[in-house]
């Protein structure tokens, strides 16, 4: 009994996060200021590149992490590492009962894209928030 009462309150402290949206993506400055919507990345220089999102967060927690994740075709480093991707854990504040914030990717030089499909999203567990797409050319 006792161990199911440690679980239960365990799996009620779990946020609930809902209502998830895209408030922006395309193109977007090294400050993250917004330039351009658009689905499609032009490789000839720097560029940054992502979405911002709005979702409601059921918590009383000041802060959640979220795991963000960027998905492309095989990119081969200058050091000889292979990549098909990568994901990282962030936290983000919750204000309101609310959590907004950005997922970008930032290539500092033209070595730093491939073309193809890109995928970043943002995630907590096992589910996906929002995702965007773009194809990279």
């Amino acid at each position: 009994m006792t161990r199911f009462i440690f679980l239960f309150s365990v799996f009620m402290s779990l946020p609930v996060c809902a209502d998830s949206s895209i408030t922006s993506y395309g193109l977007f400055s090294e400050s993250g200021e917004h330039l351009e919507t658009t689905g499609k990345v032009k490789i000839d220089g720097p560029v940054v590149f992502g979405f911002c999102f709005s979702m409601y967060a059921d918590t009383a927690e000041s802060r959640l992490t979220f795991v963000e994740t960027i998905k492309h075709p095989l990119l081969i480093k200058s050091n000889g590492i292979e990549s098909i991707g990568y994901s990282v854990p962030k936290k983000y504040t919750v204000s309101d009962s609310k959590v907004t914030g950005c997922v970008m990717y930032k290539a500092s030089k033209t070595s730093d894209l491939v073309p193809g499909l890109w995928e970043l999203s943002i995630s907590r567990g096992e589910t996906d928030l929002a995702a965007q797409r773009f194809i990279v050319e």
